[in-house]
């Protein structure tokens, strides 16, 4: 064994080793849901997270990133909220910090039962499901993902670990109008197994209801241009030519969004929509996260990376186009209820790379051509304003637990 990978081991090992939490406590929350993940993977996420509340009476926990307790406080006051980061790579800059200041406050806690809704395998997320005592747990795992077959073997302190939808499994996984993706088979496969009866595909499709603005529909293309990484981003000389063509026959105003420390690319962008002729476009007004959230549910039409945005738009119905390249293709995205939002993603011999990718534009999405971006938000366009989305289905009373 490689020496850096050693010492590694060692260290992983002894946090665990001294932080472990008592095996089989007694439990203060009937239920702990744990869920360290980006603000679009909580999106996935919750209509899991609303359909495992609703089986059980008692207190509840949920544990969550910084980036998503804005929206898990909004969603779901009904359950007590712990945040956490979303993700710690480094063993002594981020795990020992947090294992300090945070281990002893997990350890404290006790679970009847917890669920953990993050598949894909860090030594970070190991270490926080082992710091939670639970009399029951319930993990799955992604062991194809590469970073499993990398990791130091930290075994997660699961009743049972349950295997990660293949990429055959997840290829056209439909439940009528219902297209969805590994995540969303993943959650329906752990609650299934914990409730011990079948789940539908409906049953835990992602929920933000509590989320949608009460406003009048905003007449604007919102075009949300920037991604966590910019390998997973569209070329913006093609951005700019797919949103000129549209508006060339649907003269909508153009709101472009951003984070915060994103300001300064969307004010290079807006200028650069302008010096193409393009006058009407604005960036979208500073909000906090979860205004930001229902505000997309009023657009008429969004064009969005694979980002929080597309998540926003595809759960409240909002007619969009997405653009999604192939590294993750299948896991996270395409998902959609029925025909009211597109994913667009040009098929190379590389996908399903994990976006490691050696390029300079990565050609899943470079390749895809502005004319079919056009194209396909002109066909949203013609859907209705609003929508509420795909119904999700109500637990039943009767198996609670």
């Amino acid at each position: 064994m490689p020496l850096p990978k050693f010492l590694s081991t060692v260290g992983i090992h002894a946090l665990a080793g001294l932080t472990h939490a008592p095996a089989r406590p007694e439990g203060r929350y009937r239920l702990a849901l744990l869920k360290l993940d980006r603000i679009g993977d909580f999106v996935l996420a919750s209509g899991a997270i609303r359909y495992a509340l609703a089986q059980v009476e008692g207190p509840k926990l949920l544990v969550v990133s910084e980036v998503a307790a804005p929206l898990a406080h909004r969603l779901f006051p009904e359950a007590d909220c712990l945040t956490m980061p979303a993700f710690a790579p480094g063993l002594l800059r981020d795990m020992l910090p947090i294992a300090l200041r945070r281990s002893r406050t997990l350890r404290s806690l006790r679970a009847e039962t917890l669920l953990h809704l993050r598949y894909q395998p860090t030594h970070y997320h190991r270490l926080v499901q082992r710091w939670i005592p639970a009399r029951r747990a319930l993990a799955m795992e992604d062991t194809t993902h590469p970073l499993w077959r990398e990791a130091i073997r930290l075994p997660l302190v699961s009743d049972r670990e349950l295997p990660y939808p293949s990429l055959g499994e997840i290829a056209d996984l439909r439940e009528g109008a219902l297209l969805g993706c590994g995540e969303l088979e993943g959650h329906r496969r752990v609650m299934e197994a914990w409730l011990r009866r079948p789940v539908t595909l409906r049953a835990v499709w992602p929920w933000l209801e509590p989320l949608r603005a009460n406003l009048p529909p905003q007449q604007a293309l919102l075009v949300a241009p920037f991604c966590s990484a910019r390998i997973r981003e569209y070329p913006a000389e093609k951005l700019i030519e797919a949103v000129r063509e549209f508006h060339a026959a649907h003269p909508l105003p153009i709101h472009v969004a951003c984070a915060p420390d994103e300001r300064a690319r969307a004010a290079a962008l807006i200028a650069a929509f302008k010096r193409r002729g393009l006058r009407d476009v604005a960036a979208v007004p500073n909000a906090c996260l979860s205004d930001y959230a229902g505000l997309v549910s009023a657009y008429r039409l969004v064009l969005s990376m694979d980002s929080a945005t597309a998540h926003f738009a595809a759960a409240f119905g909002t007619p969009g186009v997405a653009l999604l390249g192939g590294g993750h293709f299948g896991h996270f995205a395409p998902w959609s209820a029925g025909s009211r939002f597109t994913w667009l993603c040009h098929r190379t011999p590389c996908h399903h790379c994990e976006w490691r990718c050696p390029l300079d534009e990565a050609e899943c999405l470079a390749e895809i051509p502005p004319k079919t971006v056009a194209e396909a938000l002109a066909r949203q366009f013609q859907r209705p304003a609003r929508s509420l989305g795909a119904p999700v289905e109500g637990p039943a009373p009767a198996a609670r637990h």
